[in-house]
C-alpha cells in the first residue's frame, strides 16, 4: 500500500462496516437495507469539535451516524468507533496480551483505544462498541460484559468464542472481544427497540 494510504483503507472499512450494521438492524425486513447508517462527518470529529464548544453531540459520537431515523434506537445506546489496520510494530497492533504482559506505561493501542472509548461512552451514558479489523484476520467487535448481558435476554446465550479482558482496571474498561461475524449472527437487534 502506498505511503499515506491509510485513511482511505479506514474509510472504505468504515463504510463496509456500516453497510453491515444497516443489513443486520433490518434483517427481519422483507428487503434488508444498507443505508440505515453510516460514517460520521469527520469520522467523529464534528462531535469531537462540537463538544468542545458545548454544543449537543447527540447520535454523532464516534464513527457511526445515521442516515435513516429507524436506527435512532441502536446509537442510543452505543457509540461506535471503527478501526482498520494496526497489524505491524509491537506498540502499534491490536494486541490482547500486551494488555496483561507489557509494562503498565505501554500496553498496547487495543487498550488505549478501548480506554479513550470507554471515557466518552461514559459521558454520553451510552455503551462503547470498538469495531476492528487487523489485515489478514477476520474483523472482530470489543464491548462491555452489560451490553452481552443486556442482549442475552432476547438472543440468547453467546455460542461462539471470545475473550473476556480485565485487569486492575475500573470495572468500566472491561471489555469482551468477538469476532463482529459472530456477534451480528447472534445480537438480536430487538434488544435496542
Amino acid at each position: 500500500m502506498k505511503s499515506g494510504g491509510g485513511s482511505q483503507k479506514g474509510s472504505a472499512f468504515e463504510r463496509a462496516v456500516c453497510k453491515q450494521l444497516s443489513l443486520w438492524w433490518t434483517a427481519d425486513e422483507d428487503s434488508p437495507r444498507d443505508n440505515i447508517f453510516w460514517r460520521s462527518p469527520g469520522s467523529g470529529a464534528m462531535a469531537t469539535q462540537r463538544q468542545k464548544s458545548g454544543k449537543n453531540i447527540d447520535l454523532i459520537e464516534g464513527d457511526v451516524s445515521l442516515i435513516d431515523p429507524i436506527g435512532e434506537p441502536f446509537l442510543q445506546a452505543c457509540v461506535i468507533e471503527i478501526k482498520r489496520g494496526y497489524s505491524a510494530g509491537k506498540s502499534s497492533r491490536f494486541d490482547v496480551l500486551s494488555i496483561v504482559d507489557a509494562k503498565p506505561t505501554s500496553r498496547g493501542i487495543l487498550l488505549r483505544f478501548w480506554i479513550k472509548l470507554s471515557e466518552l461512552a461514559y459521558e454520553v451514558n451510552k455503551q462503547p462498541m470498538l469495531i476492528f479489523h487487523r489485515d489478514r484476520r477476520c474483523s472482530c467487535v470489543c464491548c462491555r460484559p452489560a451490553l452481552i448481558s443486556l442482549l442475552r435476554d432476547h438472543s440468547g446465550a453467546y455460542r461462539g468464542s471470545g475473550i473476556k479482558v480485565k485487569s486492575e482496571m475500573p470495572d468500566k474498561h472491561w471489555f469482551i472481544i468477538m469476532s463482529l461475524e459472530g456477534f451480528l449472527d447472534w445480537a438480536n437487534p430487538v434488544s435496542f427497540r
